[in-house]
Formats: structure tokens, C-alpha cells, sequence
């Protein structure tokens, strides 16, 4: 690998026990021979931490060739929407190396991202979740100016779902209790805004500038396993 394809973050460890951050830096021209000494006293740091602080709650990450990337996520959020053909530009050139993961993180300030997370999670319930969740995210503009429940409806039964079923999930206890359960899980890791990811169970700090910087931080975890 060549020098100018060196991610070029530093990894430090977070004031928390739940994560290491990984922080993006842009380096000049002139510091780019560094590149190879950062990339390596990141992974040394991040094996460090892992193997080293006892009192840490993270889970060891395990040895695999297979890099899980979560993403906490809210189905108003612009930039949420926007990041996704980086997300399938990833899933594309790196198929079975990469697990995506999606948790529910609807903010407070976005009025229907939870009805939006619980509309995906019932149409979930009738093998339906990626096409709820793509038709939900490609008419973000439209559903988030109103009326949103009589799009997702729209979107239900255009999917063919049944939608006596469909109505009685998407309001149900249940339901509502795993978007929940996940927007609490997230307050937990110290999310505080959409999207976040966590790549092997480390918090990124920041979103990727393009797809590039995605899978250059892709393939230091590769190598790392």
C-alpha cells in the first residue's frame, strides 16, 4: 500500500469506557511520510487499549476476517440520507468482508424519524425491512413535510404487505419498545447525533469525507483481524 492510500487518523483513547475514537486529521503534503508511522502506532494504541485496560465495559473484538460497521441512524436526518450511496459503495466493493448494521436513533428535534423507525420494524415483521427502509429514506423530503403516517401507509401497501397487520404493528408496544431500546442503547455509548458509527465496537468521531477515507478505516480493521 502506498503512502498516499495510508488512512490518515490518529486513535486515542476515549475519557469513556465505552469506545475508542478515532479522529481524523488532515495532514499537508509535507507530512505525509508520517503516514506510515500513524497508521502504525494506531493499531499498536488500539491493540494496546483492548488488551491492556481491564476496567473497560467495550467487548473484546474478536479476530475476524469480517469488519461489522453499526450505524445509528434516523430516518429524517439529511445527512443520514446523504451518506447512503458511500454505505452501498462500501457494501458493493466489499461484500461478505463487511457487516452493516442499522440501530434506531430518532432525534428528538426530527417529529416523525420514530414513527419512520417504527413503520421499517413492522414492515420487518413481514420480510419487507429493506424495502421500507430504502423507499423510506429515497422520500425523506416528502414524508418529513407532513403526513407522514398516510405515506408510510402508502409505502406499506405498495410493498404488498398486509396491512391489517402492518397497522396493528407499527403502534404496538413491542415495537415501539425496540426503537426505544435502541435510542437508549445509543444515549449509553454516548451517541449524541445521527449518523454515528461504530466499527468493531470502536466509535468513529466524525463521518467520513468520502468513500476513500470509508475504506481506508475499513481496511485498517481488516488488517487488524
Amino acid at each position: 500500500m502506498g503512502v498516499s492510500k495510508i488512512p490518515l487518523f490518529l486513535c486515542k483513547e476515549s475519557l469513556t469506557n465505552d469506545s475508542v475514537f478515532l479522529t481524523l486529521v488532515h495532514l499537508n503534503p509535507m507530512k505525509k511520510a508520517l503516514g506510515g508511522f500513524i497508521a502504525v502506532a494506531a493499531l499498536a494504541l488500539a491493540g494496546w487499549f483492548f488488551t491492556n485496560n481491564s476496567n473497560s465495559s467495550t467487548p473484546e473484538v474478536p479476530t475476524s476476517e469480517v469488519v461489522t460497521i453499526l450505524k445509528y441512524n434516523d430516518y429524517q436526518c439529511p445527512t443520514c440520507k446523504n451518506v447512503r450511496p458511500m454505505e452501498k459503495q462500501l457494501l458493493a466493493e466489499y461484500g461478505d468482508k463487511i457487516d452493516f448494521q442499522y440501530r434506531h436513533f430518532p432525534l428528538d428535534m426530527h417529529q416523525f424519524a420514530p414513527l419512520a423507525a417504527q413503520a421499517v420494524e413492522a414492515a420487518k415483521r413481514q420480510d419487507a425491512y429493506d424495502g421500507m427502509h430504502e423507499r423510506i429514506f429515497d422520500e425523506q423530503a416528502i414524508w418529513s413535510s407532513g403526513n407522514a403516517r398516510q405515506y408510510f401507509f402508502s409505502y406499506a401497501e405498495d410493498l404488498g404487505l398486509d396491512m391489517a397487520q402492518f397497522e396493528s404493528d407499527i403502534d404496538s408496544e413491542e415495537i415501539i419498545a425496540i426503537v426505544e431500546s435502541q435510542r437508549r442503547e445509543g444515549n449509553r455509548r454516548l451517541v449524541t447525533g445521527t449518523p454515528t458509527y461504530f466499527i468493531n465496537g470502536r466509535k468513529i468521531s466524525g463521518i467520513p469525507a468520502n468513500v476513500e477515507q470509508f475504506k481506508d478505516l475499513v481496511d485498517l480493521y481488516l488488517a487488524e483481524g
